[in-house]
């Protein structure tokens, strides 16, 4: 049996299984459903959550790099240019 799966996992897909193999798959997603609403239903509650969660962590990534940033401002080296940049940025007029 072991012989079995090595030959089939050698063999490659021909063109036109591969082709069945989509018009299956697209037949599963499109009739599997009983509830076509629910199905939509829960695809945009999906988009939803991965939008907000792109949302938080973005928001996380730019709070963490000005949190490491502000850390900088008192190295001895670096931290006359942070001073700098940060008292040109408060001293922006706002519109």
């Amino acid at each position: 049996m072991t012989v079995n799966k090595n030959k089939s996992r050698e063999q490659a897909l021909s063109a036109d299984e591969y082709e069945m193999l989509g018009r299956e798959m697209e037949h599963v997603i499109l009739y599997g459903y009983k509830n076509k609403k629910r199905l939509m239903f829960f695809s945009f509650l999906r988009g939803l959550i991965t939008g907000a969660g792109s949302a938080l962590g973005a928001s996380l990534v730019i709070v963490l790099l000005l949190w490491v940033l502000s850390g900088l401002e008192r190295m001895p080296l670096i931290g006359d240019v942070f001073e700098n940049a940060r008292q040109s940025i408060e001293a922006t007029p706002v519109k």
